[in-house]
């Protein structure tokens, strides 16, 4: 439970250094540089390389996917609006 827990607040302070990087957007590459090199006392390097990469992936897909999502209901709130108009 300790090593999760420390994983965990590593995990918030690699997202919140990110969030402080005004050069990048959403600190893409800042944030899992923070968590890579945090992540040291308690993984390899390449581990912790690896789980901030597939994090920044796995939150890319949830984005992209919500978004789609999002478009799906515009577009049939929208298609409901016009056949209502059209009758």
């Amino acid at each position: 439970v300790q090593q999760q827990m420390t994983i965990a607040g590593i995990a918030l302070l690699a997202w919140f250094i990110g969030y402080a990087s005004f050069l990048t957007p959403s600190g893409l590459g800042v944030r899992e540089a923070a968590f890579a090199f945090l992540m040291t006392p308690v993984l390899s390097a390449s581990e912790g390389v690896l789980i901030a990469v597939l994090s920044r992936v796995a939150m890319l897909a949830t984005e992209v996917l919500c978004l789609a999502a999002l478009n799906s209901f515009v577009v049939a709130v929208r298609r409901k609006k016009e056949a209502a108009v059209q009758h």
